[in-house]
């Protein structure tokens, strides 16, 4: 009988776990999904969407959806009740894009501050403290040194890893840093960017956020197959998963990450927006833990 010596035993089995461990990480992911809940359904009948469902925030059991013209309409996500509706101050964008940022305003706000993307006129960025009864625009950002205008197909999103602010334009994703809050107007330049991402699939892209080492977005109209698209930040790895034959002929809009999952509204007809969670998982493990 051969006797392998000690050490040698003990690295053939660190190199028999790492190599389980890249066959493991070398799988595939695979996406999840459970409808939460039609917000349309728990929306009063004297409230009427001032445009189409666009942003999206979940935080703290609070679902706000930004509507085209500066709508906000807030939920309880435990109790599924309609909260309010208000719109947001000097805001008639198309409001395409919202994402929470790492820092609170003012140890008096409700919420990190929040970006809401403009994506109809010149492409900027506003900045509001938030709350579930009101909103206070504190910041505007724009965009400058582009080699064309920049207008509708751009969305600001935070990366709460990274601490980076992102935004996606013409099938790229490039970051800034996060401009001070003391600042009323910041203009970015394109020369000071980092490319942090592509985005490979050909159809539109709605929504956009950065979770857990993530980068997300919806993708597709009613009329076209949907998806959603996944790009690993680490890796470069993109993954695009269809969504149409799991939601339906719906048109995929807001996008937010909150407790181990990643939250997309489906625009149906008229007050109907279906709210449905994901869950990122590799070999039955789930990718967006806490």
């Amino acid at each position: 009988m051969t006797c392998i010596p000690m050490k040698l035993s003990h690295l053939i089995c660190m190199l028999m776990a790492v190599s389980l461990s890249l066959a493991a990480y070398a799988q595939e992911p695979e996406l999840q999904h459970s409808l939460v809940l039609n917000l349309g359904d728990i929306t009063p009948d004297d409230v009427e969407p001032s445009g189409h469902p666009q942003g999206l925030l979940v935080r703290d059991g609070y679902v706000f959806v930004f509507h085209h013209g500066g709508q906000v309409l807030v939920y309880n996500i435990d109790t599924k009740e309609f909260v309010s509706c208000y719109y947001l101050p000097g805001n008639k964008s198309h409001c395409n894009n919202a994402s929470f940022g790492v820092k609170k305003y003012s140890r008096a706000s409700q919420f990190p501050m929040v970006y809401i993307s403009d994506c109809t006129w010149d492409g900027s960025c506003y900045v509001y403290d938030l709350y579930t009864d009101h909103a206070v625009e504190v910041q505007r950002i724009f965009l400058t040194d582009t080699p064309v205008p920049v207008e509708c197909g751009t969305g600001w999103f935070i990366n709460e890893k990274s601490r980076r602010l992102s935004m996606h334009w013409k099938g790229e994703v490039w970051d800034f840093p996060i401009p001070s809050r003391h600042r009323k107007i910041v203009r970015l330049s394109v020369r000071n960017k980092k490319a942090s991402g592509l985005m490979n699939n050909p159809v539109v892209h709605q929504g956009a956020c950065a979770w857990k080492g993530y980068q997300f977005f919806p993708c597709g109209f009613a009329a076209e197959p949907t998806c959603l698209t996944v790009n690993d930040i680490a890796t470069g790895q993109t993954w695009s998963f269809p969504t149409d034959s799991v939601v339906g002929p719906f048109e995929p809009e807001g996008v937010c990450g909150w407790k181990g999952g990643i939250y997309v509204t489906y625009a149906g007809p008229w007050k109907d927006l279906y709210l449905y969670r994901f869950e990122l998982k590799r070999n039955g493990l789930p990718l967006l833990q806490e």
